[in-house]
């Protein structure tokens, strides 16, 4: 799922390559398309930019990566020439605060950042054939980059063109700095510190380390955060769902939505 504030579109997609724009709140069809060949996995909505209008981002299970204009549905295939059938599927979608770039994370094949333009390769890749999980830009441009340990990296430009970008900083996941598990989502707060969800917990971690749960651990899987109306909310494997505030980290809401069927996505949206 990905939803569009400004044009209060939902964008949906399903297991074999089809995408369906929703009028909201009326839930109404208003156009349809397939680009991909196998389940789309990320959604990522981009307003402006060096472009007109507006631009959506899918990937997809077998690494295909499109580029969508979702006024008229013309595509673009922007999957960079080295990705292969051994990458994995496509992990994360980020663009930067101006829309220039979109950060594109394969499982095997690392990230990648390209233009918005015209989908050209101006960096990485970075971490080749580490489990990368998730991708965030902060409010300074700089990119953060999750993996399946729970490991954190952060990357600022040094040139533009491959491979571009720089480590300037990262923890580890080790013993001695308790994690998330696998990231899902990297969310970088205005403070510094970032709000994370991950398969064995959400919560925030700090530029020194520490790792401050929100909510009793649970087994959750999906999760969400939005740094706008400073709430969290995580979907159960069984169905349980929790919404809460990381900023005190109390829980507001708990509930069973799906009454023992897994979930596989969540999204949390300020309208």
């Amino acid at each position: 799922l990905a939803f569009d504030p400004v044009s209060k579109r939902l964008a949906t997609a399903d297991s074999v390559g089809w995408l369906r724009l929703l009028a909201l709140p009326s839930g109404t069809t208003t156009i349809a398309k397939k680009a991909h060949t196998g389940p789309v996995r990320q959604m990522h909505w981009l307003q402006g930019g060096p472009f007109n209008g507006v631009r959506l981002f899918t990937g997809d299970e077998l690494g295909k990566f499109v580029a969508w204009q979702p006024n008229t549905l013309v595509t673009s295939d922007w999957t960079p020439s080295f990705v292969s059938a051994t990458s994995g599927p496509v992990r994360g979608i980020a663009a930067n605060p101006k829309g220039t770039l979109v950060a594109v994370a394969w499982q095997n094949a690392g990230v990648v950042i390209l233009g918005t333009e015209k989908g050209a390769v101006l960096g990485g890749p970075l971490l080749p054939g580490k489990a990368v999980s998730a991708v965030a830009f902060d409010g300074n441009g700089r990119l953060w980059v999750g993996n399946d340990a729970g490991a954190l990296r952060r990357y600022q430009v040094a040139q533009m063109g491959p491979p571009g970008w720089k480590l300037d900083w990262s923890i580890p996941a080790t013993k001695t700095l308790p994690a998330p598990g696998a990231i899902n989502t990297i969310v970088p707060t205005l403070a510094g510190p970032l709000m994370i969800s991950g398969r064995k917990a959400t919560g925030i971690r700090t530029l020194q380390g520490a790792w401050l749960p929100l909510g009793a651990p649970l087994p959750f899987s999906p999760a969400a955060v939005d740094s706008t109306t400073e709430r969290w909310a995580i979907v159960g494997t069984a169905g349980q769902a929790r919404v809460g505030s990381w900023v005190s980290g109390a829980s507001l809401w708990s509930g069973d939505v799906h009454s023992g069927t897994n979930v596989s996505a969540v999204a949390l949206k300020s309208i």
